[in-house]
């Protein structure tokens, strides 16, 4: 059921794109294509029955004399990514990605997300959102990837990204499920935490603990094995040994594994029996 609104929302889209096309008549077979496309997504796209979308598309076809061969209106975009702007489809103007201080970890967003063509089509529908500051409503049942394709498109534009929950019917365990931790690339933190230790450290005497944070970093994930170069940055920053580089990689690792979620639940009552995380306590041999 449409109502005036929904009218509205396709003048504003339509609005700034008439501008792009020739002014001519009748209009281009492309410029009715697009035409069609972006009625069917303001209307119709987050209808359920497949049948139904067809329906309504079909019926846009007609009117607008597009042919029978016309692209789907439910294919899947092609998403990529440069290191100035982030490109998802054909119909959505490229996004500007943010500047970052390590632009070669925004090549690696694609590779850490499985992106079905439901969450392509997501990611569509959320960039031209953006585009036309346009608020989005996403329903589904927990872990559907609501949130998570919101992160990837967040990740991907550099973007911080605050999720709020305000569920006071929501249990913890719930909460720490719904919202998984994105991996972290740590090779190149670990790779400067050898080099210090080696420097700082007796390398005999601490290659149990170098072995031991290659492990985790493979077996538990860069935040497990970060939390222990953390623990160890410490420990070098209080026996006085090469103060500011242990200081700067100590710096690097919080902000790597710092989690930027805020939460809007005021208070969480955990369950007995709630998981606790740690890592071994782990000293260190004296100097070479």
């Amino acid at each position: 059921r449409l109502t005036p609104k929904d009218f509205s929302r396709a003048i504003e889209r339509l609005g700034p794109l008439s501008k792009k096309w020739p002014h001519r008549w009748p209009l281009a077979e492309n410029t009715r294509l697009r035409i069609a496309r972006e009625l069917y997504a303001v209307w119709v796209a987050h209808v359920f029955d497949q049948e139904a979308r067809e329906e309504v598309y079909n019926a846009l076809r007609e009117s607008l004399s597009l042919p029978s061969g016309s692209a789907a209106s439910d294919s899947a975009p092609e998403v990529s990514l440069d290191r100035s702007n982030v490109s998802i489809g054909t119909d959505v103007e490229p996004l500007v990605r943010k500047v970052s201080e390590n632009e070669d970890r925004g090549s690696s967003v694609l590779e850490e997300y499985s992106l079905t063509s439901v969450h392509r089509r997501l990611l569509e529908f959320l960039a031209k959102c953006v585009v036309y500051n346009e608020p989005a409503l996403l329903v589904g049942d927990t872990g559907c990837g609501k949130t998570t394709t919101v992160q990837c498109l967040a990740r991907m534009l550099n973007r911080e990204l605050m999720v709020y929950n305000f569920s006071d019917q929501s249990e913890a365990q719930e909460l720490i499920g719904g919202l998984k931790p994105l991996p972290i690339d740590a090779g190149d933190l670990i790779k400067r935490w050898h080099i210090l230790m080696d420097k700082t450290f007796s390398k005999k005497s601490n290659a149990a603990l170098a072995a031991h944070v290659d492990k985790v970093a493979q077996k538990k994930g860069g935040a497990k094995a970060l939390a222990i170069v953390t623990e160890t940055c410490k420990k070098a920053l209080a026996a006085g040994r090469e103060e500011e580089e242990w200081k700067k990689l100590a710096q690097e690792c919080k902000a790597a594994t710092e989690t930027k979620v805020m939460w809007g639940i005021l208070e969480v009552r955990v369950r007995r029996g709630a998981a606790t995380h740690g890592f071994a306590n782990w000293g260190l041999a004296g100097p070479r």
